[in-house]
């Protein structure tokens, strides 16, 4: 068994998962054996929290050093974890963006695309969760366990060679991070990180399609007027052009209703820098805020965090540390 980790490579961050895991333990089996520690913490701090993680630490060390391991494995995992789901991620937005730009029939003036139709598959589904995501982490009492963080704590639980440490190590986490209220920012930067690699792998899936194919850029519609699509296209490309981002002009609008009519070049053009715009302003903008906002969340939540002395384990050791 590889040898436990010194102290100076455990972070203020870990020293804290430890003692979590370690109350949580005594709670389900008894406090432990600590009265040879008791003077040495006494003259080590004053400081409550700080006796409570070097008890902690020493405790482990010298009853369960194991935990040190199979916290490290649980972390190697985990990370093993993110970086799948990140692949998949790149790999379904690049394909999903192919297939719908593919799935026009081919005319002699190149594939037909329903550009109002692509916009509305490729962004409505992401904008939908986010709008949800922002619902649910002002939900009160909401931890902010999303399904995603759900798939991925199974898939850990279920890998081969799983042991009931780490287990115990998961448990302790998602306890220190719920109660904290830092699982929603921690989940909510993978959520976010994952769907912008989807939406950037969907962009570059379109460059890829539009620099090496002909495309004629139409909309369809049974009841409705032109003067809707005309509306709808203009004011999506309000926020594009301010990057400089082309908008079709309402004439080009009105004259793509129809697969039959020759598209000029300019059409053309101005149909794809709308349909890169709109995907990078109402796409992959919105997710880069709600990534930088939620990570940067995480870090400060992790740099403040500290024991929520008032917990029943912790409360009672706070008396035995200080009988000094």
């Amino acid at each position: 068994m590889p040898n436990p980790l010194s102290a100076s490579e455990l972070s203020a961050f870990e020293r804290r998962w430890l003692a979590e895991t370690l109350r949580r333990h005594e709670a389900e089996h008894g406090v432990m054996d600590d009265a040879a520690l008791l003077p040495a913490l006494s003259t080590a701090t004053h400081d409550t929290e700080t006796r409570i993680l070097l008890r902690a630490e020493r405790l482990i060390r010298a009853h369960h050093p194991r935990w040190l391991t199979e916290m490290r494995t649980w972390q190697t995992q985990a990370r093993w974890i993110v970086i799948v789901f990140s692949l998949l991620a790149l790999l379904s937005g690049f394909f999903s963006a192919l297939s719908l730009i593919n799935v026009g029939a081919h005319t002699a003036d190149g594939r037909v695309v329903n550009v109002v139709w692509m916009v509305l598959a490729l962004l409505f589904v992401p904008m939908l969760i986010l709008v949800a995501w922002l619902i649910f982490i002002l939900l009160p009492g909401s931890r902010g366990q999303t399904g995603l963080g759900q798939l991925g704590l199974w898939l850990q639980r279920h890998l081969p060679g799983q042991s009931l440490e780490r287990l115990h190590l998961g448990q302790a986490l998602l306890s220190l991070l719920g109660h904290h209220r830092l699982l929603r920012w921690g989940m909510g930067s993978l959520s976010h990180w994952l769907w912008l690699l989807a939406l950037a792998a969907a962009v570059l899936g379109l460059l890829l399609m539009l620099a090496t194919q002909r495309h004629v850029f139409i909309w369809e519609t049974t009841i409705l007027p032109g003067s809707v699509f005309v509306d709808f296209v203009t004011l999506l490309g309000k926020l594009p052009a301010l990057l400089g981002f082309a908008t079709p002009s309402p004439e080009i609008i009105l004259a793509s209703g129809s697969s039959h009519t020759t598209q000029s070049e300019l059409a053309r053009h101005a149909w794809a820098s709308w349909l890169i715009g709109c995907m990078l302003l109402y796409g992959l903008l919105p997710r880069l805020l709600a990534l930088a906002l939620s990570f940067g969340l995480w870090k400060h939540g992790l740099a403040t965090l500290r024991l929520d002395l008032q917990q029943p384990g912790y409360a009672m050791l706070r008396a035995r540390l200080h009988q000094d």
